[in-house]
């Protein structure tokens, strides 16, 4: 309409004048003052703030495989109401382990106690010196609020050594 102008545009459509700075760059007006009668402007999407993230870091050093050459079952942690949890890198060594060449097996594990869905993230691991197998992976795994997460390590009966891990990552806010 004649007379308005692009702080009062701003205001009416985005409820905040001092947006008028947006509009007059998304629409190429130089002179946010200068506003054509019957210009016709386009009102873009303001962009979305950024994503608060917060660090997620869980280790475990040299848990002992038991008899039975398994570990596990220990809360790591619960990812809390209103986050999701990205899991960014996870790293594994089993050290000490006789006898070596066992086949072993290393699971990071998120459960939703409410539903007792269960899902389960392997990692690979490799043979890198004797009795050392590590592995590790840069990943992209996400875990909704609720989980519990844990972890579970094994090979077979008689399998003895020690496991140490971490797993990196983020929490975001999703509500």
């Amino acid at each position: 309409m004649q007379g308005d102008t692009l702080s009062e545009i701003a205001q009416r459509f985005y409820g905040d004048a001092s947006l008028y700075s947006w509009l007059a760059a998304a629409n190429g007006i130089a002179d946010p003052n200068q506003v054509g009668v019957g210009q016709v402007l386009l009102l873009p999407d303001l962009p979305k703030p950024p994503v608060a993230l917060q660090p997620f870091f869980a280790q475990v050093i040299g848990e002992k495989l038991d008899g039975n050459g398994s570990a596990g079952g220990v809360t790591l942690s619960v990812v809390p109401a209103g986050k999701l949890l990205i899991v960014e890198d996870v790293t594994v060594i089993f050290g000490g382990i006789t006898p070596v060449g066992s086949p072993l097996t290393f699971c990071f594990t998120a459960f939703w106690p409410a539903t007792k869905v269960e899902r389960n993230y392997f990692l690979p691991l490799i043979d890198k010196a004797g009795d050392v197998v590590v592995g590790g992976r840069t990943v992209r795994w996400y875990v909704e609020a609720g989980a519990t997460l844990s972890y579970i390590a094994g090979g077979p009966a008689g399998t003895t050594g020690e496991i140490s891990f971490t797993v990196d990552g983020q929490f975001i806010d999703v509500s």
